[in-house]
C-alpha cells in the first residue's frame, strides 16, 4: 500500500505537489488554514481546513494527528510555505512517530529562514551576499544611519509575519535616505516587527537565478532544476510571475557549495542575483521548500514533489539533474499586472507579453485536466482587484505605500 501524502499549504507550489502526487496514484490530502481555499478544489486531493500554523500550532498538531488516525498508511508530510516549514520543525517530536518527513536540523532551519541568520551562513561559506545591518529601533538606526550607503532595502527577518501586517505583496521597503529609514523603523516599532537593512543588488528581474535542489540524507544531490526570472510581481521586489527553465552552472555550483557547507538535508531553493555593475552572483536567500514555481520543474521533466516523496520514504532512484531548457511558467493574473507596469515604463509590448502567456507550458493555477482551482482563484482575484490601484499593486515596496 502506498503511503498517503499530506500537503501543508496551498500556494501554487502546494497545488503543483497535489497534482503531481495525485496523478502518480498517491492518495493526497491538502491542508490550509483558509476555509474554502480555491486550490482545495483540486480533483487530485481531499482538502482539510485546519488551524493556522502561526496562531494555533498546538491545535494544528492535534488536527493532523486526528487526520492520521482516519487514513490508511503512515502519511508523508510535505510543507509548502515558511509558516508550515517552521511549524513542522518546531513540532517534529510530536509528529515524528505518526508521519514521515525530511527536514534539516531545527537550529539550522531557524537560521536559514531568518534573513540576518542567512547572511551569517553565507559569510561562513565564503559566498557573496548583500551587506546586512540589524536595527530594531529608531535609536539604533540613529547611531549608524550615516554610515549606510543608500538606497537600501528594509526587509523582515521572517517574511510571512511582515506580509500579515504590511500587505500580502510586500517583501519590504526601499529607502533612499536616513530620514526615510527612520520613518520606516517608526512603523516597524509600532507593529513590533523585526527587520534587517540590506544593500540592494542592482539589476533587472531577469538577473535572478533560482536553483531547486533535493539533498539526500547522505549529503548527495538527488535532483536539481534551475530557472531564471522573466518578470516579478510586484516588479523589482516581488516574487516571480513569469519564469523560464534555464541552465546556469555558476548558480548550480553556488547552491551545491552552500548546501553542503550547511550539511543540508531535504528540498531547498537557492536564489541568486547578478549585479549589473559586475562581479559574481550574490546569494539572496535559501528557502527550505520548493517555492511556487515547482510546476515549471515538473513540466521541464523534473517532478520534484514526486522525487521528494520517494526520498522521504527511502525509495531508491537514480539522481535526476537533466531538464528541458526554455520551458516557461506563468501566474497569469500577477504577470498581467506586472506587464502593465513594464509596458507603462516602455520596457515591454503587449504583443510580446501575449506570446509569452500563450506559449507557457507551466502555470501557477491553470491546468486543463484540473480546472476548478484556476476558476475559483481568478473569481476571487477579480473581486479583490477592484479595490487596488495599479500603483498600489505594483509598488508596495515604496515608503508611501507602507501600511
Amino acid at each position: 500500500m502506498k503511503h498517503p501524502a499530506v500537503i501543508l499549504g496551498l500556494s501554487p507550489g502546494g497545488l503543483a505537489a497535489v497534482r503531481s502526487l495525485g496523478r502518480a496514484g498517491i492518495s493526497v490530502h491538502s491542508v490550509d488554514s483558509a476555509p474554502k481555499h480555491p486550490a482545495g478544489s483540486s480533483r487530485y486531493g481531499e482538502f482539510h481546513c485546519m488551524p493556522d500554523p502561526d496562531a494555533h500550532p498546538d491545535e494544528l498538531v492535534a488536527a493532523l494527528l486526528e487526520l492520521e488516525e482516519q487514513i490508511s498508511g503512515q502519511p508523508v508530510l510535505m510543507p509548502n510555505s515558511d509558516p508550515y516549514v517552521i511549524f513542522l520543525s518546531r513540532n517534529r517530536e510530536a509528529l515524528a512517530d505518526r508521519f514521515v518527513f525530511r527536514l534539516p536540523e531545527a537550529e539550522l532551519l531557524e537560521q536559514v529562514v531568518d534573513k540576518e541568520g542567512m547572511a551569517e551562513l553565507c559569510q561562513q561559506a565564503g559566498l557573496p551576499h548583500p551587506t546586512t545591518y540589524r536595527a530594531q529601533s529608531v535609536a539604533e538606526a540613529e547611531k549608524f544611519g550615516d554610515k549606510i550607503d543608500f538606497p537600501v532595502f528594509v526587509k523582515p527577518r521572517l517574511g510571512h509575519l511582515w506580509r500579515e501586517q504590511m500587505g500580502k505583496t510586500s517583501k519590504g521597503v526601499e529607502v533612499a535616505s536616513k530620514e526615510e529609514l527612520l520613518q520606516v523603523l517608526e512603523r516597524v516599532e509600532e507593529k513590533e516587527l523585526e527587520v534587517v537593512i540590506q544593500s540592494i543588488v542592482q539589476g533587472p528581474d531577469s538577473n535572478l537565478r533560482s536553483t531547486l535542489i533535493l539533498i539526500g540524507d547522505d549529503g548527495e544531490t538527488r535532483a536539481l532544476a534551475q530557472h531564471r526570472t522573466v518578470r516579478q510581481f510586484p516588479p523589482n521586489y516581488g516574487v516571480g510571475s513569469c519564469s523560464e527553465s534555464y541552465v546556469d552552472p555558476e548558480a548550480e555550483a553556488i547552491a551545491i557549495h552552500l548546501l553542503r557547507s550547511l550539511e543540508w538535508e531535504g528540498p531547498a531553493a537557492v536564489q541568486c542575483k547578478r549585479d549589473e555593475r559586475g562581479g559574481p552572483l550574490v546569494v539572496l536567500e535559501v528557502n527550505p521548500r520548493w517555492g511556487q514555481t515547482v510546476d515549471l520543474a515538473i513540466k521541464a521533466g523534473m517532478d520534484l514533489p514526486l522525487l521528494e516523496y520517494r526520498d522521504s520514504l527511502g525509495i531508491a532512484y537514480e539522481p535526476v539533474t537533466e531538464f528541458e531548457e526554455g520551458v516557461r511558467w506563468i501566474d497569469l493574473a500577477a504577470d498581467f499586472l506586472s506587464a502593465r507596469y513594464y509596458i507603462k515604463q516602455g520596457e515591454l509590448r503587449w504583443l510580446t507579453w501575449l506570446r509569452t502567456s500563450i506559449t507557457a507550458k507551466a502555470h501557477a493555477y491553470f491546468d486543463i485536466r484540473d480546472p476548478m482551482p484556476f476558476i475559483r482563484t481568478y473569481i476571487r482575484r477579480m473581486r479583490s482587484a477592484r479595490k487596488v490601484s495599479l500603483h498600489d499593486a505594483t509598488e508596495p515596496h515604496k515608503i508611501e505605500n507602507l501600511k
